[in-house]
Formats: C-alpha cells, structure tokens, sequence
C-alpha cells in the first residue's frame, strides 16, 4: 500500500486515506503465538506507519476500529486495534493542521454504517481527534482542567526510593 500511495502521491493524487486494518477481528487470543501478534501489529500499525511517512503533510488521515465504540473502556472487544487509535491520535497531536481522526465502532455494526460515519466525520467536527459510536449514539473525548489535590514529593540527596523494572535502557 506504501509504494502505490508514494506513487500516487507523487502525482499528486491523494488528498486523504481510510485506514481499516482496525476494523478486523482480532485472533483468538488463547491460541495466538508470537509470530500471530507480530503479524496483527504488522497489519494494524506497520502498514498505517509505512503510509504516514509518504503521504503529503495536510492529507486526511481517517482510521477506524472495531473495539466497542469506546475504545473499548465499556465492553473492550479487538483490544488489537488500540495501535491504531494509539498511532492515530499521536500522529493528531504532531500534525494539527490536518484531518487526523480514529473511530471507533461496535463489532456488530454493519458495513453500510461504518462508510457513512467515515465519511460524516470527514465532512463534520474536524477539531476532535476521536470519536466513538455506540448504540447509534456519537462520543467523543473532552478535556477538563480539574484542580490537582494531590500532594508532591520533593526529592533531595536524602531521598530513598525504589526504582522497579524498565531500566535496561536507563542502567546500561
């Protein structure tokens, strides 16, 4: 999909992408091997990365999940397509002068319905990076400043603490 998008890109083609390996049913997870974990990141997060980086700078960039319809935080489904939303709203975040969005959809929902949701959420709302449907109802996700209660914890050359796993790379 990357050299034909490279092609077409360099033709001047290309004003946006639908991307949705997200949408397929993950393996069973009990009987999934590394190499099958391997292959559904290969598909999922692989081939969106691949793509990203020959596509023009303001080209849309939808992409769709089956985990629910919201993202799979009530009734999770395909956890897999979490590196699709994850990628996606990161690449949001980096480039916010072009149509980046996920969503996210029932696993029962109906092929029909997805297009023309995808195609809504090109057209509409541009300012949200992620959206949910669920019993045909939209959700997206708001940021809310709240005042922080937490208390801090000044460190000083008395300080004991424990530092516990992931440390390969800072000890090396």
């Amino acid at each position: 999909a990357a050299t034909k998008a490279s092609q077409w890109s360099e033709k001047g083609n290309i004003q946006g992408i639908y991307f949705l390996p997200g949408l397929d049913a993950d393996p069973v997870w009990g009987d999934l091997e590394i190499a099958g974990w391997k292959k559904g990141l290969n598909l999922r997060l692989e081939a969106l990365f691949n793509l990203v980086k020959v596509l023009p700078e303001k080209t849309f960039i939808i992409t769709a999940t089956r985990m629910g319809g919201l993202f799979g935080l009530i009734n999770p489904a395909n956890p897999m397509g979490g590196v699709v939303s994850g990628f996606t709203k990161a690449l949001a975040r980096e480039h916010n002068e072009a149509l980046i969005k996920t969503i996210d959809f029932e696993e029962n929902v109906t092929p029909s319905i997805i297009a023309s949701r995808l195609i809504e959420e090109t057209l509409h709302d541009s300012a949200v990076s992620e959206v949910g449907w669920e019993d045909d109802l939209r959700y997206t996700v708001a940021v809310m400043e709240q005042e922080n209660e937490r208390e801090t914890h000044p460190l000083d050359v008395s300080s004991i603490f424990l530092i516990s796993g992931g440390t390969a790379g800072v000890v090396a």
